[in-house]
């Protein structure tokens, strides 16, 4: 710093420059021109007033003027030097109250910063430690006149190095800020702390450094450290929860097994392609695992019938969505999972089911879904029909972009599989002994549709174009 380091009894060390200026400060108050002016227009009156005194007494003797104008000057030698030492003594005076009152606010506030349990540091314009109490020795391990005049970057890990001084130069241009480091002890441990910065100002105002105060973090990191463990066994819990009661569906039949699990791998395919945010996309996987979990409620036999539905039948099993979402409505979850699952049989058109929603008013998730859905029902065997393959189901969902599909999940879908990034497994083999009416009437449906007036009534209900290829129930 240049000029010699002040201690005063206390452990945080300050600089004789910053004492300086406030004593300077103190005697730039002195009213210095009114003491001149009296002191020059005193001096000409003595003058003045002298000679015309001696000229008068003198009758032109020129031994007595000169007599006179010697002792004259004489006593203005010891007039001039009585009023230096006046003033000298009463500048003195000023000077040590100043300097006492200086002294006793800086021990007052060395005191108070010593007695906090944060630490507390203040940086000159260079970056290197100008003061530091009591707290940040401590915390430090090294002892105070270790720590003053060093750079700040000496106690963090390198890796922090460059942040700090990033940092400490956003101070110098008048911002505070707050920033997490680690700091680096003397025997070589770190602790991680938590450092709030502002500018140190000088009595003009300009900015000469910074002064921080720091908070040890570990428990706080400790704690969330914990949380995320805790937060990542619930979303585990919830996961294999939601699966095992999805799997309670497919467990019914075996032409289902695996069915939501793919459904959610390629619906998840899709939303990375689409560059759907991380949350959405977790409630998106736990929709896909279950979106079908209100199956539950329609008869083993009409899912594995390998006939045609009748009219009721088929009306139950479109039930299902709609059962889905009263039972995952009863759970509170972060994502609107119950929501997601009634809409995913819903189409761009509003030829959909169960509500008729139209656009955007069908959620991205459920879109996705819908997308997902069609395509692996397409692609699997069924009591009714043996899969039809990839590019059968892909030129479904491009028949229906637009009016039936989202065009943007379409093309993301059809993305995924002309570009490789996406496989799926081979079919599972049709189950043995099952009788699979494949004949003139069969559909690529997921289920066939009723006959006769029935059928119609049902279909123009639905509003279901008739290009349709597949209803993924």
């Amino acid at each position: 710093m240049g000029a010699p380091e002040m201690s005063m009894g206390s452990s945080f060390h300050w600089h004789w420059p910053q004492l300086r200026l406030g004593l300077e400060n103190r005697l730039r108050r002195i009213p210095a021109i009114l003491a001149a002016g009296i002191y020059f227009f005193a001096s000409a009156l003595w003058i003045l007033l002298s000679d015309g005194i001696l000229l008068f007494f003198s009758h032109d003797n020129a031994t007595g003027l000169a007599v006179g104008q010697t002792y004259k000057g004489l006593l203005f030698i010891a007039l001039t030097t009585a009023l230096v030492y006046v003033l000298l003594r009463r500048t003195q005076t000023v000077t040590a109250r100043a300097s006492a009152t200086v002294v006793a606010s800086y021990r007052r506030e060395s005191d108070l910063l010593d007695a906090l349990p944060d630490p507390v540091v203040t940086l000159d314009a260079n970056a290197r430690v100008a003061g530091a109490n009591r707290a940040l020795a401590e915390a430090s391990g090294y002892a105070l006149d270790e720590i003053v005049g060093r750079s700040m970057q000496d106690f963090v890990i390198p890796t922090d190095g460059e942040r700090t001084f990033e940092a400490f130069s956003t101070v110098m241009r008048g911002e505070e800020i707050g920033i997490e480091v680690t700091v680096l002890r003397k025997d070589g441990s770190t602790i991680p702390y938590e450092f709030r910065g502002m500018p140190l100002r000088d009595f003009r105002g300009d900015i000469i450094g910074a002064v921080a105060s720091g908070r040890d973090i570990s428990g706080r990191m400790a704690a969330q450290a914990a949380l995320r463990r805790n937060l990542h066994g619930l979303k585990s819990t919830l996961r294999q929860t939601i699966s095992a009661i999805a799997m309670m569906v497919e467990k019914r039949d075996q032409y289902l097994s695996g069915h939501q699990t793919r459904v959610t791998a390629l619906a998840l395919a899709i939303a990375d392609k689409i560059g759907l945010e991380e949350f959405r996309r977790e409630g998106l996987e736990h929709a896909g695992i279950c979106h079908d979990i209100g199956k539950i409620q329609v008869p083993a036999e009409i899912l594995s019938k390998p006939s045609k539905l009748t009219a009721a039948e088929f009306s139950m099993v479109r039930e299902h969505v709609n059962a889905g979402y009263e039972i995952l409505s009863k759970v509170e979850f972060p994502w609107p999972l119950a929501e997601i699952v009634r809409q995913h049989h819903e189409r761009l058109d509003g030829s959909g089911y169960p509500q008729g929603l139209v656009g955007d008013r069908i959620l991205l998730e459920a879109r996705i879904l819908g997308v997902a859905d069609t395509v692996e029902a397409m692609t699997s065997h069924r009591p009714y029909r043996p899969g039809l393959g990839i590019e059968v189901a892909l030129a479904e969902i491009k028949h229906g972009s637009g009016t039936l599909y989202d065009p943007v999940v379409v093309d993301a879908c059809v993305a995924v599989f002309e570009t490789g990034c996406f496989h799926y497994a081979a079919p599972a083999a049709e189950p043995r002994g099952r009788q699979r009416n494949l004949g003139p009437a069969s559909t690529a449906s997921e289920h066939p549709q009723p006959r006769g007036e029935a059928a119609r009534r049902d279909r123009r209900s639905a509003r279901r174009p008739k290009h349709s290829l597949v209803s993924s129930e």
